[in-house]
């Protein structure tokens, strides 16, 4: 039996067995959004044009962060921490070009020594 080797992070789906072969494809390895539920409501990153937007509608109030995190080891700040009211959209585009594949990171920053206490992570998006 011959074992078939991919690199990561492609990942491959199984579309028919015939006469004990596979036949495989690929699967898209990121989107160009990606959303979650944070802090009762909903964070987002998004493909920009020339970056990446981080959007956060928050169903509590608080003090947040956004980090963006790449696939090639760097990450990058925003403007800072910002004050978040319910039903609300914050948002902020990284306008760092096309850097792969990153992902949103948001910190709740409501500690009173300014520790975070929570964060919340998209899934990988690309440009």
């Amino acid at each position: 039996m011959q074992r078939l080797r991919t690199q990561p992070p492609l990942v491959c789906a199984v579309l028919a067995a015939t006469a004990g072969s596979l036949l495989l494809a690929p699967i898209a390895e990121a989107a160009t959004s990606s959303c979650v539920t944070a802090a009762g409501g909903t964070l987002c990153a998004t493909a920009s044009n020339g970056g990446y937007r981080a959007a956060f509608t928050p169903g509590n109030a608080g003090r947040y962060d956004f980090q963006l995190w790449c696939a090639d080891g760097n990450w990058f700040g925003d403007g800072g921490e910002f004050n978040a009211t319910p039903a609300r959209t914050n948002s902020y585009v990284f306008a760092i070009g096309n850097r792969g594949e990153c992902s949103v990171r948001l910190i709740h920053k409501d500690q009173p020594n300014g520790n975070s206490t929570q964060t919340w992570n998209t899934g990988l998006i690309h440009l």
